[in-house]
Parts: structure tokens; C-alpha cells; sequence
């Protein structure tokens, strides 16, 4: 069993001139090394924790770079859809665009035919980012997908993981809390 209370640490950013810190999981296997064994065992908890949770059919979503890998083993897990955003350009596709303004690279996009191609499967929708601690990222995506999507996007009470604590205040919900469901 996996004590979520500590496994997450602040850790000082070298290169970001837009933010000094970085919340690092150490067990993530990206920022600290970490045995693989250990990296595998939190991805397979955190699916139990979504598989006890949630019954409804998921697409999972991990944020580019570093929660991918994260939301991919997780998606396997549970046997469900997934995708990542990503930073690349690739030619001929179409993208929903939008802004993680606290990184140095600012543009995460999703590829639009793969996300619509999905929608109409879906249930829920579950982020998985590395770091929250504005929710901002999150909230971006969410509105740009509440705009296109409207009452057809998989919202319901208490199923993201972004809480709103107070105006502009936001933090990361613990599986089984309130969440903030973007408004049409």
C-alpha cells in the first residue's frame, strides 16, 4: 500500500524562469530514479483507486511529457481508452490547443479526431498530470473540451481531480472528494 502523503516532495526547477519549484514523486520514475518495480506498483495502485471508483467506460488523458507513462500504464490497467496531449507538430493532423502557462513550454495540445473519436465511447474522463498545484492546466483543457463538446462531455459532480478552495485557488483532490465540474 502506497502512502500518498509521501511520496510527493518540492523539489527546486533549474530551468524554468516562470516557476522556482516542481512538486517531484519521487516513485514516478521521471525527476528522482526510482526501481521500476516501484514506479509499476504506484501506477497499478492508482488503477485500483479509479477501478474502485469509477464503473462507468473511461478515456483516460495523461499531460505531456512526463505524466504519459503514468496514465498509459494506468489506462492498460483498467482496460480502457487513453490518450496523451502533446508539444509535437505533426503535419496534416488537427489539434484542440491549449496553455500551460506556467511551463516553458507553454502549448499542450490533444489530436482532435482521435479525442472525437472517443467521445461518443466514454463515460468519464480521467486526467492524469504529474504536477497540480494551480489546477490551471487542467481548467484550460476542461473549458476548451465544455466549449466544443458542451452537454455531450463526460462531467459529472466529483470527477475531476481539480478543487476549487477560493477565487483563483485551486488544489488536487484526493480520490473520493468533491470536484469542480466546468459549467456549460
Amino acid at each position: 500500500m502506497i502512502n500518498w502523503d509521501e511520496i510527493i516532495a518540492p523539489a527546486k526547477r533549474e530551468n524554468n524562469t516562470k516557476r522556482a519549484f516542481v512538486a517531484v514523486n519521487r516513485l514516478q520514475g521521471k525527476h528522482v530514479p526510482t526501481a521500476p518495480g516501484e514506479a509499476l506498483d504506484m501506477f497499478a495502485e492508482l488503477a485500483k483507486v479509479l477501478q474502485a471508483r469509477y464503473q462507468e467506460r473511461l478515456l483516460v488523458i495523461g499531460f505531456a511529457e512526463t505524466a504519459t507513462a503514468v496514465a498509459l500504464a494506468v489506462a492498460q490497467a483498467l482496460n480502457c481508452l487513453s490518450m496523451t496531449t502533446t508539444r509535437e507538430n505533426l503535419p496534416h493532423v488537427q489539434y484542440f490547443y491549449f496553455s500551460e502557462s506556467h511551463s516553458h513550454a507553454m502549448e499542450q495540445k490533444l489530436v482532435r479526431e482521435d479525442l472525437e473519436r472517443a467521445m461518443g465511447q466514454v463515460e468519464r474522463i480521467v486526467i492524469v498530470e504529474d504536477e497540480i498545484t494551480t489546477g490551471n492546466t487542467i481548467l484550460h483543457l476542461l473549458r476548451l473540451l465544455r466549449q466544443e463538446y458542451g452537454a455531450a462531455l463526460p462531467c459529472h459532480d466529483g470527477g475531476f481531480v481539480v478543487k476549487r478552495y477560493g477565487r483563483g485557488s485551486y488544489g488536487l483532490v484526493r480520490p473520493g472528494a468533491g470536484g469542480l465540474c466546468i459549467p456549460a
